[in-house]
């Protein structure tokens, strides 16, 4: 994968967890979490899973950064 593919998908992540955090705020506000709990946990297992995913990408895109200094070099010159 390259800095691009990893950026994307990072992105992505974040406009899923975006859109879970919202999502969970609005069972809250309206009791949902209480009357619909098995939704109100799916949407939070959705939230987890989007963040944990994000969080490995992130890791893994810095392992390629730290591994290969041409494509830091790279990304040091598009700043």
């Amino acid at each position: 994968m390259t800095i691009e593919d990893y950026e994307f998908i990072i992105e992505e992540l974040q406009k899923v967890i975006g859109d879970a955090k919202a999502l969970v705020a609005k069972f809250e506000a309206e009791n949902a979490d209480e009357s619909m709990p098995a939704e109100y946990h799916k949407v939070h297992a959705l939230y987890q899973r989007a963040v944990k995913s994000q969080k490995a990408y992130t890791h893994a895109m810095l392992d390629l950064v730290e591994s290969e200094p041409s494509v830091l070099n790279q990304l040091c010159r598009e700043s």
